[in-house]
């Protein structure tokens, strides 16, 4: 019994030690898998790490949200973006800083169309904490829990205020031009129904027979349409079909010049300073075209100081460089002259400094349209626009309510170190003759004045209404001399260029001039008008035409 005890004894030891060695194995196993698992742990938390480092240093804006919209996470770029710290927006939704004229979606309609893959992404305005409009593109996406349910939205957003601006400036510019070629065909008919009125008025004014209360009536029907014929100008300026002059010329000089006139138009409650740079560059525009841009922004900062104030301008040299291009995509980079005009006076705020140019708001609204005392500004910046445009420049607008408005122009600057100085033309005397002129205008108004005044001059007349007409009088009269065609150039059926090839073929050695209320650019776009070609752009007057008619004739 004793041995067996033993033996069994034995065995029950050496099972345990089996037992033993095999929990021991089993320890070392768990040691090693425990080690593994902190390294894995290490592992993770160090590309946890790294992560939450790539995140909170990446200019996107990452943010997660619940089911409601409540916000839980943000990256540290929103605090650059909105200017609020991320404990001051968590918990709230992005709703609550939205700018009132975005559109606000529902929570539960949002979610239901991000559930069923409608909605990817949406763009919406927010207010910064400085109180700026920030653009945001979001792009959206539902995280789920292991199990598959719907656990929150979350994905990136992106700052696009600045394509945004450029948009806008696309659209402002794409709404000028087509406002511009209704300005553009509204001037051309004003143009030749003045033309008639200034014709007649001064003819009248030329009779010697005339009562002197007949006179003075002519008189100031010839002053209200030469009137007239400058609002045309400024519509031809806004719509930048204005024929342009460019040259090289001293900005400085140009202001230095009408500093009396400056002085003039704004008054005597008002101070005016120049803060001219005295190595400024020549620019190359119309100086006649920016002349009527600087007096237009002096009238305009004038109303806006109805009770005093100051009036700057500067010039200055700048380099435009392709960063500062972006914000006009119009503009070039390169070098430029620019002029800024500032004023002190009741300003504007960020809304009407955003539409100041726009034609429409320029017209609509009474406070840019009507000035105190019912003096009229006409198109007031949207002019000016137009004409700096005309030129290769660029006019941008910053303002304040209260603080006054700054306006800086910047044109191209020239290579020229010389200024090109214009050739005085000589001056003709007005006489007739008595050669055979051919009259061809589609406006009988014209027609009628343009033959009425040459008739005077001892001129022989023939007047056609049309190309056609004009054609049918040559093949009837091959054998006539036709000293001087004097022609329209944008008529129906038949234009001028079309008609003076057909009757230089029947009448060679007839000579030509061009008629037109529409301008070089206008006309270029039907055919060619050569530098040399005698041209005549309406209004004009009796007396110009006269001396126009003579030059043309005696020309060899």
């Amino acid at each position: 019994m004793l041995r067996v005890k033993v033996a069994k004894e034995i065995r029950e030891k050496e099972q345990l030690g089996d037992e033993l060695k095999t929990l021991r194995s089993k320890v070392k196993e768990l040691e090693k898998s425990l080690s593994g698992l902190k390294d894995e742990h290490a592992r993770l938390a160090e590309n946890e790490e790294k992560f939450r480092t790539l995140i909170e240093n990446s200019t996107d804006l990452k943010y997660r949200c619940d089911l409601k919209g409540r916000i839980s996470y943000l990256s540290k770029a929103w605090e650059d973006a909105l200017g609020y710290k991320s404990t001051e927006m968590i918990g709230s939704k992005f709703s609550d800083f939205q700018s009132p004229e975005s559109i606000k979606f529902d929570a539960d309609e949002f979610l239901k169309e991000l559930i069923d893959k409608k909605i990817s992404s949406y763009e919406a305005a927010y207010i910064s904490k400085s109180g700026n409009i920030i653009h945001l593109r979001f792009n959206v996406m539902l995280y789920r829990s292991h199990t598959g349910s719907e656990r929150g939205i979350m994905g990136t957003a992106y700052d696009i205020t600045g394509l945004k601006c450029i948009e806008d400036q696309l659209k402002q510019s794409q709404k000028m031009e087509a406002v511009g070629r209704l300005a553009g065909g509204i001037a051309h008919d004003f143009n030749n129904l003045l033309t008639a009125i200034i014709g007649y008025s001064e003819m009248l004014m030329m009779n010697n027979l005339l009562p002197e209360n007949a006179f003075q009536s002519a008189d100031e029907i010839n002053k209200a349409a030469h009137r007239a014929a400058a609002l045309t100008q400024q519509l031809l300026a806004y719509s930048r079909k204005q024929v342009s002059r460019p040259r090289a010329f001293n900005l400085n000089k140009l202001v230095n010049n009408l500093d009396m006139l400056l002085r003039r138009v704004i008054g005597e409650n008002i101070e005016f300073f120049t803060v001219l740079e005295i190595d400024v560059g020549l620019v190359i525009a119309d100086p006649g075209q920016i002349e009527h841009v600087i007096m237009n922004l002096a009238a305009n900062a004038r109303d806006s100081m109805p009770n005093g104030g100051a009036l700057t301008f500067e010039t200055r040299n700048v380099n435009l460089d392709e960063e500062d291009c972006e914000k006009y995509p119009e503009v070039t980079p390169g070098p430029y002259v620019r002029l800024t005009v500032k004023d002190t006076g009741h300003g504007m705020d960020k809304e009407t400094a955003r539409h100041i140019m726009d034609p429409i708001f320029s017209i609509m609204d009474p406070i840019f349209s009507i000035k105190e005392g019912g003096r009229r500004t006409g198109l007031g910046l949207a002019t000016a626009y137009g004409i700096v445009k005309q030129n290769n420049g660029q006019l941008r607008v910053t303002s304040e309510v209260h603080q006054g408005t700054a306006i800086e122009i910047y044109l191209p600057r020239a290579e020229e170190k010389i200024e090109k100085k214009e050739t005085p033309q000589r001056k003709l005397e007005t006489e007739g003759g008595n050669e055979t002129v051919l009259v061809v205008e589609d406006e009988s108004a014209v027609r009628i004045m343009v033959g009425t005044l040459l008739k005077g001059f001892g001129y022989s007349v023939i007047e056609a209404k049309d190309g056609n007409e004009a054609l049918e009088f040559c093949r009837q009269n091959k054998e006539m001399m036709i000293h001087l065609l004097i022609t329209d150039i944008i008529m129906p059926d038949v234009s001028g260029f079309d008609l003076v090839k057909r009757v230089i073929k029947t009448h060679p050695g007839t000579k030509v001039l061009y008629i037109s209320g529409y301008s070089e650019e206008e006309i270029s776009n039907k055919g060619t008008l050569g530098k040399k070609v005698p041209f005549l752009k309406k209004p004009f007057t009796p007396t110009v035409l006269a001396r126009k008619v003579r030059g043309v004739l005696d020309r060899d």
